[in-house]
């Protein structure tokens, strides 16, 4: 069984974190976010988040991205079909 790759879960939090920054972004959903949970505007009376939140979100698309393959290496999954077929 081969070692965790750190990188590829690097750059699987960091698209996560992305995507959610998109999703939630003017663009997207925002408008209607803010819509439905009936405000008038982005940040109302409050202030924007600082970076310890965006830092809390990424660490935890970091370990999002993390358990499913501790998950797989846990139960010693060596392959997609060994995975399919119910190990």
């Amino acid at each position: 069984m081969g070692q965790i790759n750190y990188l590829a879960v690097i750059v699987a939090a960091a698209s996560a974190f992305m995507l959610g920054g998109l999703w939630y972004s003017p663009a997207m959903l925002l408008n209607i976010w803010l819509k439905e949970d009936n405000r008038p505007d982005a940040f109302g009376d409050k202030k924007s988040h600082g970076p310890k939140a965006f830092a809390l979100a990424y660490v935890a698309s970091f370990i999002a991205a993390l358990i499913p393959l501790r998950t797989v290496h846990a139960l010693w999954i060596d392959s997609w079909t060994l995975a399919l077929n119910g190990f």
